[in-house]
Order: C-alpha cells, then sequence, then structure tokens
C-alpha cells in the first residue's frame, strides 16, 4: 500500500492510496477524501505514480512503507 497526499492549487488537501488488486496483478487508487474508487487500473506502481503526476497539484507526497515497517515519504510533485 501506498499513501498519497496532494494540495491543490486552491488548497484543498487531497489523500488517496495505492493498492494491489487481488484479482489480477494490477493497481488502483481509492480516494479516500471522496470515498470513490478510480475505475482506471495500472499494470505498475510506476505507472501508477506518472499518471498521478499529469494532475494540477501544487504539492504531492508518496508515503510507502518499507518491509522494516518504516516509512518512506518522498515529494514527488
Amino acid at each position: 500500500m501506498i499513501k498519497f497526499i496532494g494540495e491543490k492549487e486552491n488548497g484543498t488537501v487531497i489523500e488517496f492510496l495505492l493498492l494491489p488488486r487481488k484479482d489480477v496483478a494490477r493497481y488502483q487508487f481509492v480516494n479516500l477524501t471522496r470515498g470513490h474508487i478510480c475505475p482506471c487500473v495500472f499494470n505498475t506502481i510506476e505507472e501508477a505514480v506518472e499518471d498521478v503526476k499529469k494532475y494540477s497539484y501544487k504539492s504531492l507526497f508518496m508515503i510507502s512503507e518499507e518491509e522494516s515497517k518504516s516509512h518512506v515519504i518522498q515529494r514527488i510533485k
């Protein structure tokens, strides 16, 4: 599971997750702010990250959990 926190130009903060699908080896976004499951499906994590970078966020952070259970925070935009 990878969590994203983005701030839009108007100051709205959006939180969403990138989760692996159980039925196929792909990934899908779940918008926690709106309670919405995005219909888009991605083959890789990298493909999903590139897609999310296209949206108009003033700032965007990706929080991933490593095997050691420590969190890695990356600013990706």
